[in-house]
Protein backbone atom coordinates (compact mmCIF):
# COMPACT_ATOMS: atom_id res chain seq x y z
CA UNK A 1 0.00 0.00 0.00
CA UNK A 2 1.53 2.91 -0.97
CA UNK A 3 1.12 6.62 0.82
CA UNK A 4 -1.47 7.95 -1.22
CA UNK A 5 -2.94 7.37 -4.87
CA UNK A 6 -2.19 10.85 -6.57
CA UNK A 7 1.38 12.01 -7.52
CA UNK A 8 1.30 15.02 -5.82
CA UNK A 9 0.03 16.42 -2.69
CA UNK A 10 -0.44 20.23 -1.43
CA UNK A 11 -1.40 21.01 1.75
CA UNK A 12 -1.02 24.68 3.95
CA UNK A 13 0.21 25.14 7.19
CA UNK A 14 -1.24 27.72 8.53
CA UNK A 15 0.97 27.49 11.81
CA UNK A 16 4.29 27.85 9.74
CA UNK A 17 2.36 29.82 7.04
CA UNK A 18 4.10 27.25 4.33
CA UNK A 19 3.04 25.08 1.87
CA UNK A 20 3.89 21.31 1.68
CA UNK A 21 4.33 19.40 -1.49
CA UNK A 22 4.21 15.84 -1.07
CA UNK A 23 5.53 13.68 -4.26
CA UNK A 24 5.12 10.20 -4.23
CA UNK A 25 8.19 9.26 -6.07
CA UNK A 26 7.50 4.83 -5.76
CA UNK A 27 5.20 3.18 -3.60
CA UNK A 28 7.69 3.33 -0.68
CA UNK A 29 9.22 6.74 -0.72
CA UNK A 30 7.64 10.22 -0.56
CA UNK A 31 9.65 13.60 -1.15
CA UNK A 32 8.51 16.98 0.86
CA UNK A 33 9.11 20.77 0.27
CA UNK A 34 8.07 23.72 2.10
CA UNK A 35 7.45 26.26 -0.24
CA UNK A 36 7.34 29.81 0.70
CA UNK A 37 3.80 31.05 -0.85
CA UNK A 38 5.13 34.07 -2.33
CA UNK A 39 7.76 31.83 -4.71
CA UNK A 40 4.03 29.97 -6.28
CA UNK A 41 2.35 33.03 -7.08
CA UNK A 42 3.65 33.22 -10.68
CA UNK A 43 3.51 29.77 -11.38
CA UNK A 44 -0.49 30.04 -10.13
CA UNK A 45 -1.03 33.19 -12.55
CA UNK A 46 0.27 31.07 -15.59
CA UNK A 47 -2.33 29.93 -18.13
CA UNK A 48 -0.18 28.28 -20.44
CA UNK A 49 2.81 26.33 -19.85
CA UNK A 50 4.15 25.86 -23.49
CA UNK A 51 7.22 28.10 -21.89
CA UNK A 52 9.12 27.72 -18.28
CA UNK A 53 6.34 28.83 -16.12
CA UNK A 54 6.96 30.40 -12.29
CA UNK A 55 10.06 31.18 -10.48
CA UNK A 56 13.95 30.05 -10.42
CA UNK A 57 12.77 27.80 -6.89
CA UNK A 58 9.40 26.85 -8.79
CA UNK A 59 8.87 26.47 -12.74
CA UNK A 60 6.80 23.96 -14.78
CA UNK A 61 6.60 23.76 -18.81
CA UNK A 62 4.25 21.07 -20.99
CA UNK A 63 5.27 19.72 -24.29
CA UNK A 64 2.72 17.90 -26.40
CA UNK A 65 0.86 15.78 -23.13
CA UNK A 66 3.89 15.18 -20.89
CA UNK A 67 4.75 18.27 -18.38
CA UNK A 68 7.98 18.70 -16.74
CA UNK A 69 8.03 20.15 -12.63
CA UNK A 70 10.99 22.27 -11.74
CA UNK A 71 11.53 22.53 -7.94
CA UNK A 72 14.92 24.34 -6.36
CA UNK A 73 16.31 22.89 -3.47
CA UNK A 74 19.68 23.29 -1.53
CA UNK A 75 20.98 20.36 -3.23
CA UNK A 76 20.21 22.10 -6.73
CA UNK A 77 17.14 21.77 -9.20
CA UNK A 78 14.85 18.94 -9.17
CA UNK A 79 12.77 17.59 -12.05
CA UNK A 80 9.63 15.70 -12.04
CA UNK A 81 8.33 14.13 -15.39
CA UNK A 82 4.59 13.83 -15.64
CA UNK A 83 0.89 14.06 -17.88
CA UNK A 84 -0.29 16.88 -18.29
CA UNK A 85 -3.23 16.95 -16.42
CA UNK A 86 -1.48 15.46 -13.36
CA UNK A 87 0.69 19.05 -13.85
CA UNK A 88 -3.14 21.67 -14.08
CA UNK A 89 -4.41 19.12 -10.94
CA UNK A 90 -1.30 19.82 -8.84
CA UNK A 91 -1.63 23.63 -10.33
CA UNK A 92 -5.20 24.06 -9.12
CA UNK A 93 -4.24 22.30 -5.37
CA UNK A 94 -1.82 25.07 -5.01
CA UNK A 95 -4.12 27.54 -5.68
CA UNK A 96 -6.31 26.19 -3.23
CA UNK A 97 -3.50 26.08 -0.77
CA UNK A 98 -2.67 29.85 -1.31
CA UNK A 99 -6.24 30.91 -0.59
CA UNK A 100 -6.42 28.57 2.43
CA UNK A 101 -3.30 30.58 3.97
CA UNK A 102 -5.21 33.79 3.38
CA UNK A 103 -2.32 36.33 4.36
CA UNK A 104 -0.58 36.06 1.15
CA UNK A 105 0.73 39.64 -0.18
CA UNK A 106 -1.66 40.61 -2.97
CA UNK A 107 -2.77 37.18 -2.74
CA UNK A 108 -6.02 37.97 -4.35
CA UNK A 109 -4.38 39.80 -7.19
CA UNK A 110 -2.31 36.94 -7.63
CA UNK A 111 -5.33 34.51 -7.76
CA UNK A 112 -7.58 36.06 -10.08
CA UNK A 113 -7.03 36.42 -13.94
CA UNK A 114 -4.91 39.21 -15.04
CA UNK A 115 -7.03 41.71 -17.55
CA UNK A 116 -4.61 40.99 -20.46
CA UNK A 117 -5.78 37.77 -20.50
CA UNK A 118 -7.61 37.07 -23.88
CA UNK A 119 -11.11 35.33 -24.29
CA UNK A 120 -9.05 32.39 -26.83
CA UNK A 121 -6.50 32.17 -23.61
CA UNK A 122 -9.67 31.42 -21.29
CA UNK A 123 -11.12 29.70 -23.30
CA UNK A 124 -7.86 27.37 -24.00
CA UNK A 125 -7.01 27.24 -20.31
CA UNK A 126 -10.29 26.21 -19.72
CA UNK A 127 -9.98 22.86 -22.24
CA UNK A 128 -7.00 22.56 -20.88
CA UNK A 129 -8.14 21.93 -17.14
CA UNK A 130 -11.00 20.53 -18.70
CA UNK A 131 -9.22 17.62 -20.87
CA UNK A 132 -6.60 17.47 -17.33
CA UNK A 133 -9.59 15.90 -15.42
CA UNK A 134 -11.06 13.65 -18.01
CA UNK A 135 -7.74 12.03 -18.35
CA UNK A 136 -7.39 12.11 -14.46
CA UNK A 137 -11.04 10.22 -14.28
CA UNK A 138 -10.30 7.66 -17.14
CA UNK A 139 -7.07 6.72 -15.33
CA UNK A 140 -8.80 5.78 -11.68
CA UNK A 141 -11.41 4.07 -13.53
CA UNK A 142 -9.16 2.10 -15.43
CA UNK A 143 -7.13 1.66 -12.37
CA UNK A 144 -10.18 0.21 -10.46
CA UNK A 145 -11.91 -1.38 -13.23
CA UNK A 146 -8.42 -3.67 -13.65
CA UNK A 147 -8.32 -4.11 -9.74
CA UNK A 148 -11.41 -5.41 -10.54
CA UNK A 149 -11.11 -7.48 -12.97
CA UNK A 150 -8.02 -8.89 -11.78
CA UNK A 151 -9.53 -9.77 -7.93
CA UNK A 152 -12.49 -11.43 -10.02
CA UNK A 153 -10.02 -13.69 -11.72
CA UNK A 154 -7.94 -14.83 -8.97
CA UNK A 155 -10.92 -15.73 -7.09
CA UNK A 156 -12.25 -17.82 -10.46
CA UNK A 157 -8.75 -19.50 -10.33
CA UNK A 158 -8.92 -20.39 -6.13
CA UNK A 159 -12.68 -21.77 -6.85
CA UNK A 160 -12.61 -23.49 -9.85
CA UNK A 161 -15.66 -23.06 -12.24
CA UNK A 162 -18.59 -25.27 -11.47
CA UNK A 163 -19.31 -27.06 -14.61
CA UNK A 164 -23.12 -28.73 -15.01
CA UNK A 165 -23.65 -32.64 -14.85
CA UNK A 166 -23.30 -34.61 -18.06
CA UNK A 167 -26.92 -36.93 -18.15
CA UNK A 168 -25.52 -40.39 -18.67
CA UNK A 169 -25.94 -41.82 -22.02
CA UNK A 170 -29.02 -44.48 -22.56
CA UNK A 171 -28.40 -48.39 -21.77
CA UNK A 172 -28.61 -50.78 -24.73
CA UNK A 173 -32.03 -52.69 -24.84
CA UNK A 174 -33.13 -50.38 -22.03
CA UNK A 175 -36.62 -48.75 -22.87
CA UNK A 176 -36.85 -45.10 -24.36
CA UNK A 177 -39.52 -42.80 -22.76
CA UNK A 178 -41.50 -41.55 -26.00
CA UNK A 179 -43.41 -38.39 -25.35
CA UNK A 180 -47.57 -39.21 -25.74
CA UNK A 181 -48.34 -35.77 -27.23
CA UNK A 182 -45.30 -35.48 -29.95
CA UNK A 183 -48.20 -36.20 -32.48
CA UNK A 184 -51.68 -35.18 -32.73
CA UNK A 185 -54.01 -37.50 -31.02
CA UNK A 186 -56.74 -36.35 -34.05
CA UNK A 187 -53.80 -37.35 -37.00
CA UNK A 188 -55.30 -39.98 -39.06
CA UNK A 189 -53.24 -42.07 -41.97
CA UNK A 190 -53.17 -45.33 -43.47
CA UNK A 191 -50.08 -47.99 -42.80
CA UNK A 192 -49.34 -50.80 -45.79
CA UNK A 193 -47.16 -53.42 -44.44
CA UNK A 194 -45.81 -56.37 -47.08
CA UNK A 195 -45.60 -59.57 -45.18
CA UNK A 196 -44.23 -63.03 -46.10
CA UNK A 197 -44.38 -66.19 -44.48
CA UNK A 198 -40.83 -68.09 -43.53
CA UNK A 199 -42.61 -71.17 -44.73
CA UNK A 200 -42.99 -69.99 -48.33
CA UNK A 201 -39.63 -68.98 -48.45
CA UNK A 202 -38.52 -72.52 -47.31
CA UNK A 203 -40.53 -73.87 -50.31
CA UNK A 204 -38.68 -71.59 -52.55
CA UNK A 205 -35.45 -72.70 -51.95
CA UNK A 206 -36.21 -76.47 -51.74
CA UNK A 207 -37.75 -76.36 -55.75
CA UNK A 208 -34.82 -74.81 -56.67
CA UNK A 209 -32.22 -77.16 -55.50
CA UNK A 210 -34.02 -79.50 -57.11
CA UNK A 211 -34.11 -77.71 -60.75
CA UNK A 212 -30.53 -76.80 -59.78
CA UNK A 213 -29.58 -80.77 -59.44
CA UNK A 214 -31.73 -82.04 -62.41
CA UNK A 215 -29.57 -79.71 -64.54
CA UNK A 216 -26.14 -81.81 -63.40
CA UNK A 217 -27.89 -85.22 -64.09
CA UNK A 218 -25.63 -86.40 -67.34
Amino acid sequence: MGFFADIFRVKADTGKKLIRLSSRVSEKAVFEYWLRPASLLPFIKAVDFSEWRGTESFKAKITGREAILGVKTSEGMTYFKMSDSHLWVMRAQVEAACHELGTIEDSEKALTVPAAVTLDVLHRMQNNLKSSVEDLIRQQFEAFTGAIVGAVEAKLKTVGVPTAPSSPAPKENEPIFIPSNLVPSDTVGETHFNQTSSEDNINEAVEALKKLKTRRKP
